[in-house]
């Protein structure tokens, strides 16, 4: 983590250099994922719903007031994903409610949970504790996650990940980026590519993810250059409207191909 926080006040353009060469040394591979995902929230789960055939994966976000709401929400979820992966919730707010602990994760789990939607590091105490909790309960999770902007925590951010990590490494993704960013204070695409490539740099072959929805394809597309590999978040719908050439596999695709990599659909399902 040394070299890490020598980089912290370089040039972008050092660190994007240094982290691009830093992917390819780790992975040994020009290929960059994009996962299909499908996210529904609590309303859509009172009707019937249609899961686009491309979702390979199925979110829902938000938390409702008690465990029992939880596990029916999961449930219907489950069912309507027909063998898809289900992620939930955030483990925060599962931690915050209680229910991270005895039987409510085993019961979520036993609902069809594979998942939670978010694993935010910057909102959990023990980032490396909540991921041997959910793998007890059954649960297998696949990333960690950025809830909020981290300022200037961002090598304590990277030092909690890393750790994590080495506790277990089967955990596939981290995504540096935060979710929520507030009104006042946006964050700025020069600032989160150079986050991005502090987390490449910070923690080797890992995935480093940037959410296709939330940041658009235009950052997406210079993330790459900056050690990110994978793309999170890409639609599991298409809108046929602007011709084949605009669907959403074609420009998530040639964007990735525009950056000088090779585009591969990540499936969790079948």
């Amino acid at each position: 983590m040394s070299d890490v926080k020598q980089m912290l006040d370089a040039d972008v353009l050092t660190l994007g250099m240094a982290a691009d060469e830093a992917r390819r040394t780790a992975t040994g591979s020009s290929v960059v994922t994009y996962l299909r995902v499908h996210v529904v929230t609590a309303g859509d789960l009172t009707q019937d719903i249609a899961i686009p055939e491309p979702a390979s994966e199925i979110r829902l976000f938000g938390i409702p007031g008690s465990i029992d709401e939880a596990v029916a929400q999961v449930r219907g979820l489950a069912q309507a994903a027909g063998g898809r992966r289900v992620a939930a919730f955030s483990m925060a707010d599962l931690e915050s409610r209680g229910w991270a602990s005895g039987d409510a994760l085993t019961r979520l789990a036993a609902a069809g949970l594979m998942d939670v939607a978010e694993l935010p590091v910057d909102q959990l105490p023990d980032l490396s504790a909540a991921i041997a909790v959910l793998r007890q309960a059954g649960l297998d999770p696949h990333r960690i996650t950025t809830a909020q902007p981290i300022g200037d925590r961002k090598i304590e951010m990277l030092e909690r990940v890393q750790l994590a990590l080495a506790a277990h490494p089967s955990v596939r993704r981290y995504s540096p980026l935060p979710r929520v960013a507030p009104a006042d204070k946006p964050t700025t695409g020069y600032d989160d590519v150079r986050m991005v490539a502090l987390a490449r740099l910070a923690l080797g072959a890992i995935s480093i993810e940037v959410d296709w929805s939330l940041y658009g394809p235009k950052l997406a597309q210079v993330a790459l250059t900056f050690g990110a590999d994978h793309l999170d978040g890409v639609s599991a719908e298409t809108d046929s409207s602007l011709g084949p050439r605009r669907g959403t596999v074609e420009d998530v695709e040639r964007n990735i191909r525009a950056a000088g990599f090779e585009p591969k659909e990540y499936r969790v399902w079948p």
